[in-house]
């Protein structure tokens, strides 16, 4: 397996890794065996981080879930789908995942963020007194993606050229009046 993630937890005395076999681990620092070792998914997952307290361990995957974990057992706490688009028929676009890239707890341990290649960081809270159970969505904040930014630019710029061709069919006859006017002019000149 190829290492992709780490974190130390707030004691110091374990190491967890993200791998892209799907698999979390997490070592002592003193010895060489897991102590700790749950598919997260199947896809590969960078995102790993210990909560400030040390009691768990949450991670994210290419898959667009996350997931927390106890960090003395390892035992699944929460599991949710995190950045996966549904589906929309009107639009024909199929559900979509999103790989998590990072995930930071605050200081309390009862908030966690994530982000995604979806371009949103999202705000999650505990809803539940048991440290990494239940988290619902608070918050999201989202980045304009580069493709929507793309498809704006463009239709932008074709409203321009619109608008600029307009103006010149607009003004052609204005110019014709004019040029019109200065052969009249030069005419009577002469």
């Amino acid at each position: 397996e190829q290492l992709l993630g780490c974190c130390v937890s707030p004691d110091g005395l374990r190491v967890a890794l993200a791998c892209d076999d799907g698999v979390l681990r997490a070592y002592d620092v003193d010895r060489p065996d897991a102590v700790i070792t749950q598919r997260h998914s199947f896809a590969p997952f960078s995102a790993v981080t210990y909560a400030p307290s040390g009691l768990s361990i949450a991670t994210g995957s290419d898959d667009g879930t996350v997931k927390m974990w106890d960090a003395s057992n390892g035992d699944m706490k929460a599991h949710f789908l995190a950045h996966i688009r549904p589906a929309d028929e009107g639009r024909r676009q199929p559900k979509k995942a999103f790989p998590v890239h990072a995930l930071c707890y605050d200081k309390s341990s009862t908030k966690l963020v994530s982000c995604s290649a979806d371009g949103t960081l999202k705000y999650w809270l505990r809803m539940v007194k048991e440290e990494g159970g239940m988290m619902g969505l608070v918050n999201t904040a989202e980045a304009e993606d580069e493709a929507t930014s793309l498809e704006k630019r463009e239709i932008k710029r074709k409203r321009l050229t619109s608008q600029m061709m307009t103006h010149r069919t607009e003004e052609m006859p204005i110019d014709d009046r004019i040029a019109r006017q200065k052969r009249k002019d030069r005419e009577r000149k002469k």
